[in-house]
This record gives structure tokens, sequence and C-alpha cells, in this order.
């Protein structure tokens, strides 16, 4: 087996996995993905740089994913570096509530 199907193998591994895991905890998630079908979005499995990327409309979203994600903790740092303060967890809390309420809605069936 070469690097490129390795690379294939992995990405095609971690969606079963995660399906699997959808389709025991959350099946109305499950029910959605395991039909769903991207339109004018293609995954592109770059092997020769062991990356991911996503084309809509066939432009690139990353461009470079590990560098996109290298970028986004630099902001993440700068934005929330050691030792700051974060002034009130509250609008952060209730959203999180919002979203696993909005989950549990869709794997029941309920909206």
């Amino acid at each position: 087996m070469n690097s490129n199907q390795s690379l294939v193998e992995k990405v095609l591994g971690l969606k079963s996995k995660n399906m699997d895991f959808f389709e025991r905890v959350y099946p109305g998630i499950y029910s959605f993905f395991s039909a769903y079908q991207l339109q004018h979005t293609k995954l592109d499995i770059q092997t020769q740089h062991a990356e991911l990327d996503l084309i809509v409309n066939q432009k690139h979203v990353y461009g470079g994913a590990k560098q996109y994600a290298t970028k986004e903790v630099e902001h993440f740092l700068q934005v929330f570096d050691y030792g700051k303060t974060i002034n009130s967890l509250k609008p952060f809390i209730k959203m999180i509530i919002n979203i696993r309420v909005s989950l549990r809605s869709i794997s029941t069936g309920f909206m």
C-alpha cells in the first residue's frame, strides 16, 4: 500500500468512525448525513501534502489546511492570549446549551 492509499483509507476510516458515533448517539444526524450528497462541493484529498481541502464552486476553501489552521491558532492567541480574562462566559454557555438542545431535537426528529 502506498502513502496515497493510506491517506485515503484514513479519511474513509474516520468518516466511518464518525458515522458510527452519530448512528449510536444522534440517530437523527446519522439519518440526515447517511444519505447526504455534497452539492457544488468536493473533498480534495491532497496526498502529496497529506492534507484535505474543500472545493466549493470550484474554489479551494483552505488553500493549505495546515497553514490555514496555523493562522487560525495565531489569531486565536492574539485575541485570547495566555493570562487574558474573558469578561463573561454566559453568552458562550447559552450558545452551547442552544446547540445541544438543537442537536437533541434533530436526533429525536422534533424541530
